[in-house]
Order: structure tokens, then C-alpha cells, then sequence
């Protein structure tokens, strides 16, 4: 839900990875406007108006005034997230309409269910395989469970597949097809179809936690205080208050660990202030810290943004259609923890020598991870256990399919019309296509992905020839 484009310099970095300058950021502005309903707080030329995905601020954010003033007494803007995004300090803006989430499903899909004669959803069904001819696409094997009852089915496309089950799903699919790494085939026992670098390049947003303590329980977002009946009502009349929050999230920051970076506005890091002190089973309160009863925590997420490591997303050989095997490799690249311990401390100096925070007695308190409690508090070797202690992903899983070149691109899957190189008919639209992650929440990014293929596709198909998959 938290609505972040990216970087103008991700999207540019596509366009020299593929050699194709229509995947550059002022190329693709008409689909991010495109893709938008803006009813935020930065109405300017960089947005859109009447698209499917309403995108939003919430009027209840905690902590969020605290939050942009000490990025400005630290010498940062307060800037649109969005337009476009640079190093800054900004609030949160989500793809929400009156507090409610606008997913995909009720953007797109839900408004035209009913309308559109060349459109089926079959639900409780799972793809289990691309059908080839030779080295053409030809239908999709998958099971369905609608009646309680599993049963396989196949579907045949008279022009071209769209795979699009995301950066986990789309690879092992494909590999399962008979299209992914030699080795990876030969030990499944799969007849090959095309060789490639499906299921590399595996990335993700990792972050790390910082639990800051303040002296003010009443600034914070308490779900067990907040959420009540006039809350509730409210919610519903006007669509805003702590029912419409996203668990208290409210402020974030894009900063540079490096002095280059801050030369050029490409940050490297990005900050998350959650005005709570747990989201609700995904991240607990840490009971272990020792506070008053006045006092509560407020952590802070550090995330790095663009990540050297990489990891990969294979099968299990020995069940193929058993839950594919995933390894993020967080950190394998020492870089990442270098950058990550930097922007650690860059965001305890917000909390620790900033007056907004100063004034409500922020502190890090020590002792947060139990595995790091023999080490010298902020010493190096305790920020790097710290970091491995509290890493976490974001769930943000891109790369897998990534886009490329072409055929002379080894590491590449798609070309830059996202068409699986080495095959017809066959084409990938989801985030495994992105070579490198962009900077932020890859939602923006994906519709994004969705709404240039859909031109590619019928441009393509319009006035078909039949040579027209080349």
C-alpha cells in the first residue's frame, strides 16, 4: 500500500540495461500518471487524475510532524515521495480510497467483472505448466479445486502466454516448463526447452529494526487504545483516523550514506518511522526493554535500497511442484552490511540530536537482541550482529526473470518487450522482470511494468503478421 515510484536513476539504469530508452523514468511518466488517481498532498504535472489506483495521505499519522522537523532541523527537504523522488524527508502516501485499500484487484479488475466477454477468472486454480510446441508457447496445464474436488485442465492461447505469478511463482513455473539453468533441469529430470538464468538475480528490500523509546504514550498509535467504537465510526463516515492508519506508519526519508550520493540525489538508504510499537502479527512490541509506563517505542526501519547481493529462487528437484526453494543471500555481498550499519546510524542521529525528537526523551536503549548482549553496545561488531539479529525482508522480491538485452545478454530472460528469450508466444509481466530492484515499495514500479506491456501487446497483436513475435 505504500505508494513509492522509485528513483528516476532505476528506471534509466533499465533502459541502458536493455538498450531500449523507452524504459528511461520521462519515458514511462505517462504510465505512473496513467496508473494514478492522485488525491494526495502534492498535486503538480507529476501526477495523474481518473486511473484505477486512488493514491492517498491519510489526515491521522503519528508522529508525522515530529518526524518532518527533524529532517528539516538536519538540513533535509520535506518533499513529494513522487515527484520525483530525491533525498528528502516526506510522509507516506498510500494507494488507499477513504481508508480502504485499492489493490489491483479492485482497481482493474473488479470494476469491469461482468462487462468484458474476453475476460474469465477461474479461482482455486494453480498453473502447473507452460505447453510447447517446439519452441512455441502454446497453453497453460493447471489445476483447479472450484468444486472441492482437484482436477488438471489445460487452456490453449491463439496468440501469445502471460506469465504473471510474481518473482517467486514466475521462475518456477518456467523452470517446471523446461526453460531455466542447465543444471537446475538436468537435475529435475525436465526435457529443456531453452536454457537460461531463471530463478538468479534474486532481490529484495532488507531491513533492519531500531526500537527508539519516547516519554509519551498519547503521541504514539496503541491499537489497543485507538481502535474503539468512535474511532470505528468515524472510519466508516469519513474513511480516516487510526482505522485508516497502516499500523502507524507515517514518515519516511530517502538519505545517502555517501557524499557522491548526496551530489547526484540517488539515495541509497530508506528510513520508515512506525508510530507504534508493534504491527499486529508481523512485528512484535520488544517486552524485554525496560521502560516507565509513560514511555513507548517507536521503531525505525533502515532499509537498503538498492542491493549488490543476490540471490536465487530454484526447485526442489526431487518434487518439482512442491513449494519452490528460496535463498535471498542477505549480506553476501559485504557492501550491503557496510551501507546498512552507515544508515543505521544516520537514523539513531534523527532521534538522538534533533529537538522534536530531544524533546520527548528519545533513546536506544540497549540490549535489544539477546544474542548481542556480550558486545560492547554500538561498538562495530554490535551493530553487525544487530543487523543479522533484526533483518528482516520487505517483501519485495524482484529479478528473477530479469530483463535484458537479448540474446547475447547471458544473464537476461526477457528481452525488453519482456518476450522469454529463445522461444514465441511466450512473455513475462510481473516484478521477476526487473534486472536491478528500484529504490522503494515496488507497487508503483509493477503497475508500471503492467501498463507498458499492455501497450507492447497490442501494438504487437493489432495489425499481426505472421512474423509478428520477432
Amino acid at each position: 500500500m505504500m505508494f513509492n515510484r522509485g528513483h528516476p536513476n532505476d528506471f534509466n539504469t533499465w533502459a541502458e540495461i536493455t538498450g531500449d530508452r523507452s524504459w528511461r523514468y520521462e519515458n514511462l511518466m505517462k504510465y505512473f500518471k496513467r496508473t494514478e488517481n492522485y488525491e494526495g498532498i502534492y498535486p503538480s504535472n507529476q501526477h495523474g487524475r481518473g486511473g484505477p489506483i486512488t493514491v492517498s495521505l491519510p489526515k491521522y499519522v503519528p508522529l508525522l510532524n515530529e518526524w518532518l522537523g527533524a529532517g528539516q532541523f538536519l538540513g533535509y527537504p520535506v518533499a513529494d515521495p513522487n515527484g520525483p523522488q530525491g533525498i528528502s524527508f516526506c510522509p507516506f502516501e498510500y494507494s488507499k480510497r477513504l481508508g480502504r485499500r485499492v489493490s489491483s484487484y479492485t482497481g482493474y479488475l473488479k470494476p469491469i467483472f461482468g462487462s468484458r466477454l474476453n475476460l474469465k477468472v477461474v479461482l482455486e486454480a494453480e498453473a502447473r505448466k507452460i505447453i510447447f510446441r517446439g519452441n512455441q508457447a502454446v497453453g497453460v496445464q493447471f489445476r483447479s479445486n472450484t468444486d472441492g474436488i482437484p482436477s488438471d485442465n489445460v487452456v490453449f492461447a491463439r496468440k501469445e502466454v502471460i506469465l504473471s505469478a510474481g518473482a517467486i511463482e514466475t521462475p518456477a513455473l518456467l523452470m517446471k516448463s523446461g526453460i531455466g539453468p542447465k543444471h537446475v533441469l538436468e537435475a529435475a529430470r525436465i526435457r529443456p526447452v531453452k536454457h537460461l538464468n531463471v530463478g538468479q538475480n534474486l532481490q529484495d528490500h532488507v531491513a533492519i529494526q531500531l526500537d527508539i523509546v519516547i516519554n509519551n504514550r498519547s503521541l504514539a498509535f496503541l491499537g489497543e487504545r485507538d481502535w474503539n467504537p468512535q474511532t470505528w465510526k468515524s472510519y466508516n463516515e469519513v474513511g480516516d483516523g487510526p482505522y485508516a492508519s497502516y499500523s502507524g506508519f507515517g514518515g519516511q526519508a530517502f538519505i545517502s550514506t555517501t557524499g557522491q550520493g548526496n551530489q547526484t540525489n540517488i539515495p541509497n538508504i530508506h528510513l520508515y518511522h512506525l508510530g507504534s510499537p508493534k504491527i499486529s502479527g508481523l512485528i512484535e512490541e520488544m517486552t524485554h526493554i525496560q521502560k516507565a509506563e509513560w514511555e513507548v517505542e517507536t521503531p525505525v526501519f533502515v532499509e537498503l535500497t538498492n542491493p549488490s547481493s543476490r540471490g536465487s529462487v530454484t526447485l526442489n528437484v526431487t518434487h518439482i511442484n512442491s513449494s519452490p526453494l528460496i535463498d535471498f543471500k542477505y549480506f553476501t555481498n559485504p557492501a550491503d552490511l557496510d551501507i546498512m550499519i552507515d544508515g543505521m546510524k544516520m537514523a539513531l542521529n534523527v532521534f538522538e540530536n534533533t529537538p522534536q525528537f530531544k524533546r520527548l526523551g528519545a533513546r536506544f536503549p540497549p540490549n535489544q537482541y539477546s544474542a548481542c548482549g556480550r558486545l560492547k553496545f554500538r561498538s562495530g561488531s554490535y551493530w553487525k550482529c544487530h543487523a543479522k539479529e533484526s533483518a528482516a525482508s520487505f517483501l519485495h522480491a524482484s529479478g528473477t526473470c530479469a530483463m535484458g538485452s537479448g540474446e547475447d545478454d547471458s544473464l537476461a530472460v526477457v528481452d525488453n518487450k519482456l518476450r522469454v528469450i529463445g522461444v514465441r508466444g511466450l512473455r513475462v509481466v510481473d516484478a521477476s522482470i526487473m534486472p536491478t530492484i528500484t529504490n522503494a515499495n515496488i507497487e508503483a514500479a509493477v503497475y508500471v511494468i503492467a501498463e507498458k506491456a499492455s501497450d507492447m501487446i497490442l501494438r504487437q497483436w493489432r495489425n499481426a503478421r505472421p512474423n509478428s513475435w520477432l
